[in-house]
């Protein structure tokens, strides 16, 4: 629109200048940058399926385990694994025939040693020789004990400052109420 101020006639430079792009990229920069996008794509899709076959072999092998478990109980007796030749299995039968029926196994497991870490007796080395806890940090552990009482969960550490939740998904394993 020409002629409604002065000056409107000029902006024709000011035009040329903004239809040009911003940012120019050659073709073998363009080229380069799919390429890379590309590569990063069937990356992240390998993986993904990838963790999709680790959660289905997981899942399948949880369901497994609760089955084998629920048929020894209706049996009422442990499930022993096939032999596995003809030879072993007339061995078996032979040993069965001449000691009589075997004695029932016993059912009490043996005892389990628990390595983790009492957040209500342990001192400030035990707490300072968890990974992921620092001298400062275990200090502020003992101090939040001292101010609050026992802990009754692990979960109570998130009022520690300096634990959130990815450092108390690490100490985890490491720790116990007791």
């Amino acid at each position: 629109m020409s002629g409604v101020r002065r000056g409107d006639g000029a902006g024709d430079a000011r035009l040329r200048a903004r239809t040009k792009p911003r940012l120019s990229l050659s073709p073998a920069h363009a080229l380069a940058a799919i390429l890379l996008l590309a590569a990063a794509l069937s990356a992240s899709l390998t993986m993904l399926v990838q963790q999709a076959r680790n959660i289905a072999a997981l899942e399948e092998g949880a369901a497994t385990a609760m089955t084998d478990e629920t048929d020894a109980e209706r049996s009422g007796r442990d499930t022993a694994p096939p032999p596995q030749d003809a030879d072993a299995a007339d061995d078996a039968a032979d040993e069965a025939n001449v000691a009589g029926p075997a004695p029932a196994p016993q059912q009490t497991p043996p005892p389990a040693t628990d390595s983790r870490v009492d957040l209500n007796t342990a001192d400030l080395t035990q707490l300072d020789a968890i990974a992921g806890i620092g001298p400062v940090l275990a200090q502020r552990i003992l101090d939040h004990r001292h101010a609050n009482g026992a802990f009754t969960s692990v979960d109570q550490l998130l009022e520690v400052k300096g634990i959130g939740p990815k450092t108390l998904e690490k100490l985890r394993g490491q720790v116990k109420v007791g």
